[in-house]
């Protein structure tokens, strides 16, 4: 089954009968790796119809035995037969040799030549240091950003006065002060002039772009009114800081199938000024179809660079180099701004991407057989080392601080015991290959984390359990200092 890049709670009462799909899956979706924890409306989603704008970067398919670079003809449909491949043996010599043409032009996909190694270090217990909790107000806090001047600006999901979910963008002074603007269509819509109830509203990314504006990503899907027809909408937004919303409509490639979900899944500042994304397109039974990255401009063109069939790009970061890097299965890629891309060959599946102050890229990784393990990455000499995370099914928050430590926080589903919850960790690695187990003063769940200029690590999602009333969580912002 193709990676399922979502992991909302599953008691969120507002996924409805998102739950019982994922009931009727079982456990089979909690052993994929997933790029963010917030995507979870991307089941409901249906084709827009958009076609391509006209766009520098024509799409790019994928083929198994290289990777093309820009293409000189027109935009196309995603679709296409694979059958005229090595159906004989003259068909497979022009495809070689049209293969080699491509790879000498365009771009590559190469072997990670340098040496691998595994440590599988045993958890060392720390606690946690200098923590300081802020709680939110009843605002369950997900992704987080640095802003100017020592503010911190994130996503927030609340209950609003008729009881219906809803999302915001807070931000936090650095005296503790918040503030929060809500997020306009986040609670509902109008489906031919009837009110008609939010299925589920996501943010599945927030960034500070270059324009020193806030930028997210959002799923959003609705029912029309006495009918079983669902309405999805994957847009981009610009938040200026004073909290005027401007959206981007993003139109997908078109493609054959009658129903397709379309997704936009995290955003990236460009080293050329504009925003760039991944998303990714699959069937009604969860199949993906392909994976992508657009670019966007701040006036609110949409172009298409790159597309990987059938293979979900989990991670994208831009590298001291000025190329975007990017994750796809068992492959890290990098594309410049012209829309060249090489790939490097690994051995598992890869989903979180990071430099570090020397260069070196850090990733989460994840075997065939379901192992989770932080990995790291020298550009210069090729060499990998992958540092086992004991305990843990899949990683869901990633960040480097400035001092050669990564932080994770994993979640373990497979206890073999369905009474049994899932086990949480919050793990730091540093750069000899050393866990620490890291303890919080209070039973917590962690999804995110970040890192900035301030050399803290800073956390949302956070639930301090029996502090407050019976059958009641505690949600709060939170940073520890390494």
């Amino acid at each position: 089954m193709p990676i399922d890049p979502f992991a909302e709670s599953e008691a969120d009462p507002s996924l409805g009968d998102l739950t019982e799909r994922l009931t009727a899956m079982g456990d089979a979706w909690r052993d994929r790796p997933l790029p963010t924890t917030a995507v979870t409306a991307y089941l409901r989603s249906l084709a827009s119809g958009g076609r391509i704008d006209p766009s520098p970067y024509p799409l790019q398919e994928e083929y198994s035995f290289m990777e093309t670079g820009p293409l000189s003809a027109p935009p196309r449909p995603l679709s296409r037969s694979r059958g005229w491949l090595f159906v004989t043996a003259s068909a497979a010599l022009v495809v070689i040799m049209v293969g080699a043409l491509f790879f000498v032009a365009h771009g590559r996909i190469s072997s990670n030549v340098g040496h691998t190694t595994t440590l599988r270090p045993t958890p060392q217990p720390i606690d946690a240091q200098g923590v300081v909790v802020f709680p939110t107000q009843g605002y369950a806090v997900s992704q987080i950003v640095a802003g100017q001047n020592g503010y911190r600006w994130y996503t927030a999901t609340y209950t609003d006065a008729a009881q219906q979910p809803a999302w915001a963008i807070g931000r936090i002074a650095p005296d503790g002060t918040q503030s929060y603007y809500a997020i306009p269509g986040s609670t509902g819509t109008s489906v031919q002039g009837q009110s008609t109830p939010l299925v589920s509203f996501t943010v599945t990314s927030l960034i500070m772009g270059h324009d020193g504006a806030l930028w997210f990503a959002y799923v959003k899907f609705v029912n029309d009114a006495g009918h079983d027809v669902f309405t999805i909408t994957s847009e981009i937004e610009r938040m200026s800081l004073d909290g005027r919303f401007n959206q981007f409509t993003v139109p997908f490639p078109a493609r054959q199938a009658a129903d397709v979900y379309n997704l936009i899944v995290a955003l990236v500042n460009g080293p050329d000024g504009a925003i760039w994304f991944t998303a990714y397109q699959s069937t009604p039974t969860i199949q993906v179809l392909s994976g992508l990255i657009g670019r966007l401009t701040t006036s609110g063109d949409v172009h298409w660079a790159f597309t990987s069939d059938a293979t979900l790009i989990s991670g994208m970061t831009l590298g001291p180099d000025q190329h975007l890097w990017f994750a796809s299965g068992k492959r890290i890629g990098r594309i410049d701004v012209n829309a060249r891309v090489n790939f490097i060959a690994f051995t598992k599946t890869i989903y979180h991407l990071a430099f570090d102050a020397q260069g070196l890229l850090w990733f989460a990784a994840v075997d065939e057989q379901h192992s989770v393990f932080i990995g790291r990455y020298s550009v210069a000499t090729h060499d990998t080392t992958y540092i086992a995370l004991p305990d843990a099914s899949q990683v869901l928050g990633f960040a480097l601080d400035a001092h050669g430590h990564a932080w994770a926080t994993t979640v373990n589903t497979h206890t073999g015991d369905p009474t049994t919850p899932p086990h949480w960790h919050f793990y730091r690695i540093s750069d000899d290959g050393t866990l620490a187990d890291v303890h919080l003063a209070f039973t917590y769940f962690v999804s995110y984390l970040t890192s900035g200029p301030d050399g803290k690590i800073w956390f949302g999602d956070l639930q301090r359990m029996g502090t407050a009333a019976a059958g009641h969580d505690v949600n709060a912002l939170a940073y520890l200092t390494p």
